[in-house]
């Protein structure tokens, strides 16, 4: 199923690589990415559970998923990085981690902290914000493999806040699916979807309908949206369709709709800074 899902991917990329063709590089590290998350079951499925009870499921999983492998993912993503031909990347491509690298960056990135994040790349002489994109990739596959878990599968089926139940992440959109129009949210990091109530803020749960609406905005995307909430000032990308988004979908159906956020930020609605379980509500700016 994982394996038909990312084959499905492939007319969805030529399509972003059409529209932006300076994209390519970047969409090459991006389609390694959906690969290794369609088998990463295999190679990062945690081997144990943390007894204590944690913030998120990655997060009492992470204890469980082989070092070495992880390792060796850093240093292929790395590598994948540098041979985009982006400037910011370059100096990805001769980079050699430490035995420990690996599992000092998922931390960090797993709660989205900055502060870890700058000090690890000032640590390896490499600009901030190339570090950050390559790590919001290269902890993909370990959170899809996370989420096939029983226990993330049952996070989920109680599940009922703004951030993932299994990573922690703000949702990268949100969906209205089927006659119905139930509204579900979308993660972008680890492909967890859940239930969500329809007139809901995800960032401060204002269920206020006075402060609450949906722009309708001219984009390459059909059957979209945007949520915004005039307490917060947040907003959230939304699609309209019959079927939820598969999991691998996620990723790419929000690079798709990237003219939605520009749309968002010259409204001056923004998104949260970090990630939802850490208690960060209020936009960034």
């Amino acid at each position: 199923c994982a394996r038909s899902q990312y084959r499905a991917m492939s007319p969805m990329l030529d399509e972003l690589r059409t529209r932006h063709p300076d994209w390519s590089g970047w969409l090459e590290v991006v389609g390694m990415i959906l690969e290794e998350c369609a088998v990463a079951r295999h190679r990062f499925l945690p081997t144990k559970v943390d007894a204590h009870e944690g913030p998120s499921v990655v997060a009492r999983l992470a204890a469980g998923i082989d070092a070495h492998a992880l390792d060796a993912w850093l240093q292929r993503v790395s590598y994948c990085a540098g041979d985009t031909g982006l400037s910011g990347m370059r100096k990805f491509g001769s980079l050699k981690f430490s035995t420990g690298d690996a599992r000092e960056l998922f931390d960090a990135e797993l709660d989205a902290d900055f502060e870890r994040l700058g000090a690890f790349a000032e640590r390896i002489e490499i600009e901030v914000e190339p570090l950050r994109a390559v790590a919001n990739l290269f902890v993909m596959p370990v959170m899809h493999a996370c989420r096939e878990t029983e226990s993330a599968r049952a996070a989920v089926r109680s599940w009922c806040e703004g951030y993932c139940a299994c990573c922690g992440a703000w949702p990268a959109y949100s969906e209205i699916c089927g006659i119905a129009r139930e509204r579900g949210l979308c993660c972008g990091r680890c492909g967890t979807s859940w239930a969500h109530d329809v007139l809901s803020c995800t960032y401060c749960g204002t269920h206020d309908h006075t402060v609450l609406s949906t722009l309708d905005v001219e984009s390459d995307v059909r059957r979209c949206g945007i949520e915004v909430c005039e307490r917060c000032r947040g907003y959230l990308k939304q699609f309209r369709s019959l079927t939820p988004s598969a999991p691998l979908e996620v990723l790419v159906r929000d690079l798709c709709s990237v003219d939605l956020d520009v749309a968002a930020a010259d409204r001056s609605y923004v998104r949260p800074r970090g990630v939802g379980r850490t208690g960060t509500i209020l936009p960034l700016e």
